[in-house]
């Protein structure tokens, strides 16, 4: 027996709304997802350190997965309750998993270039930044980066089973420090 639920599309469960459409088709709903949320996946995997053309691949294979259980839920299966938070963990977890055999220690970090606004100075920041993000452990990298899409750490601790909510504050609060300190930013200290 079809369960009404179920005709409650993906696309309504990120808007908000109920599609006045009954024949819109899984395909149409994916794409209208794709479309709204493939830059933001994207950009979530780059503040993890990847590439772009990694971030892209990353994110390829977060919408293949989606694809997958949205045909799955067509049969009947369990449906994911929080489409945007699961590609983005989805997405980032497979930018890790292409890291794997390629993780090694940095031997000498580079010293930070000073600051001169042109394109040139931009694209020397951004290899700072990406080389710093890459000093920092793989669940650190992913904590921050998820922490930047607005994550809280209870809600991280749900998606990274191995961590409590405080490890993910504890790391954060590492991370920023590192990124602060290997930038040469100042750190921002409440008065006491």
């Amino acid at each position: 027996m079809p369960d009404d639920d179920r005709a409650f599309s993906y696309h309504d469960q990120l808007t908000g709304t109920t599609s006045d459409h009954p024949a819109t088709t899984l395909r149409s709903q994916f794409l209208k997802l794709f479309d709204g949320e493939h830059r933001k996946v994207v950009g979530a995997v780059m503040r993890c350190g990847a590439s772009l053309p990694e971030a892209e691949d990353a994110a390829q294979e977060a919408f293949m997965a989606l694809w997958k259980q949205m045909k799955k839920q067509q049969d009947g299966t369990e449906r994911i309750s929080k489409v945007p938070e699961w590609l983005r963990t989805v997405a980032v977890k497979a930018y890790w998993r292409s890291l794997q055999p390629a993780i090694t220690a940095v031997a000498e970090v580079p010293a930070p270039h000073a600051a001169v606004d042109d394109h040139q100075d931009l694209a020397a920041r951004t290899i700072d930044v990406m080389t710093a993000l890459r000093e920092l452990d793989p669940d650190t990298r992913m904590i921050l980066a998820l922490s930047m899409e607005g994550f809280t750490a209870v809600e991280l601790a749900a998606q990274l089973e191995h961590l409590s909510a405080q490890q993910i504050r504890d790391k954060r609060k590492r991370g920023r420090r590192h990124l602060a300190r290997r930038l040469g930013l100042t750190s921002r200290r409440r008065a006491d």
